[in-house]
């Protein structure tokens, strides 16, 4: 029997260890939030460490610090390594391997999240500020397009407040299918709940319209595509695979140069010579990866033109491609392992979005599958897989594994 001193031990235990718990959920809210301003970009990225460093200590105090699996494990371990193991071979082996602990840091807080976040509660906590950032974002953006003097339809681009254009339509694209699967699932809550909702997805549909980023347009496009092809109640892998197809027949066909001449009339659409100039920079990049198929040139998008420093006009200074720059950087292994990270999250969520189609879970995992898709057409065109974009998509992907874990856990509870 346990003594009245032992209860209140264990009575205050259980109170700091909840006092804890919330420290770093509190953190990891602030961290979600703070990921949507770019001139955050190193408080953000020096709170997490600081807030990692706290959690380990907290862990190894209490004995408690082990490791969660995911699916994702061997892939990212062997494209970790893979990198590691290119980087003496690179054009640059210092700044291919400062690009590398930007990697892991990634993946550090997509761990991070995983191991972390273990309520309903937390989770949904998270996600809000997530969508609080993002709306924030938004506001601020367009405020500050119109405000600046610049008419609605100028075609102008917006949100170079706190970045570019290109930065928010990145934004936007993960950010969206979250606040379209909220909005969705919101049906059933009270009515204020849907209003809320729906008013944060008008402004942030504004936003990617002043943002004018015709990639992003494509990419919420696919996503808007893949939506619809669910809704009839497709099966999963048919709706992305469908998807996958209308991509590469997007991109044969803005290839063509009859087709890049008839587009060349819709100013609004694309401008020819960034097209143009792209089509010249993936030329060179290929015949650097047929060079180099192995260990590539080095990873980060400075390697390119390090290795071609006089490309003069007609060229790009980067690839404009995450995907394509992947195979360039680190070459078709490395490509391969990458792109198989993402391949793993849609195989896994998707099946789940199908499974609890009619919880918030089932909307937050089809939200998740959407934003992989997003990601992988907006960064067909740019590379926007970097810095607070980067570590916004891994802690995304962690909070869906984290929910992953939470059903499981309740699933376990009531079988029991």
């Amino acid at each position: 029997m346990l003594s009245p001193e032992n209860l209140s031990i264990e009575r205050t235990s259980r109170e700091w260890s909840g006092l804890f718990d919330n420290l770093i959920i509190y953190g990891l809210m602030g961290i979600a939030f703070g990921l949507f301003f770019v001139f955050l970009n190193h408080l953000v990225e020096y709170g997490f460490f600081v807030l990692l460093f706290v959690w380990i200590l907290g862990q190894l105090k209490n004995g408690t610090l082990k490791w969660i699996k995911t699916p994702l494990d061997i892939p990212i371990l062997l494209y970790v390594a893979w990198v590691l193991i290119c980087v003496p071979l690179a054009v640059d082996p210092d700044y291919s391997f400062g690009e590398w602990r930007k990697v892991v840091a990634h993946f550090l807080l997509f761990y991070f999240v995983v191991q972390t976040v273990k309520t309903k509660h937390q989770m949904y906590s998270v996600f809000l500020a997530v969508i609080a950032g993002m709306v924030v974002l938004s506001v601020a953006e367009s405020i500050y397009f119109l405000g600046s003097g610049r008419s609605l339809w100028s075609m102008s681009r917006g949100g170079d407040l706190w970045g570019s254009g290109q930065w928010f339509s990145s934004y936007l694209v993960m950010g969206l299918p979250l606040l379209w699967m909220g909005w969705d699932s919101a049906r059933n809550s009270p009515r204020w709940y849907r209003i809320v909702f729906g008013v944060g997805l008008g402004i942030s549909l504004l936003g990617l319209f002043l943002a004018h980023t015709r990639a992003g347009w494509v990419a919420i496009g696919m996503q808007i595509f893949i939506y619809v092809l669910l809704k009839f109640r497709s099966k999963w892998w048919a709706a992305f695979g469908g998807a996958g197809l209308l991509v590469c027949v997007l991109l044969v066909m803005v290839s063509l140069p009859s087709i890049r001449q008839e587009l060349s009339s819709i100013s609004i659409f694309t401008n020819t010579v960034s097209m143009q100039w792209r089509f010249n920079t993936w030329s060179l990049a290929l015949q650097d990866i047929a060079e180099r198929p192995l260990a590539g040139i080095g990873l980060g998008n400075h390697s390119f033109s390090k290795l071609h420093p006089d490309l003069g006009s007609g060229f790009h200074a980067n690839l404009h491609n995450t995907f394509l720059g992947r195979a360039v950087q680190i070459g078709i292994p490395g490509f391969l392992f990458f792109f198989w990270i993402f391949i793993v999250i849609v195989a896994r969520a998707a099946p789940i979005s199908q499974s609890f189609s009619h919880e918030m879970a089932g909307k937050l995992a089809l939200a998740t599958s959407l934003i992989v898709v997003g990601v992988i057409v907006r960064n067909l065109f740019d590379d926007m897989f970097i810095g607070t974009l980067a570590y916004l998509f891994w802690f995304l992907i962690g909070l869906f594994f984290s929910m992953e874990k939470v059903l499981k856990t309740q699933n376990s509870i009531r079988e029991a």
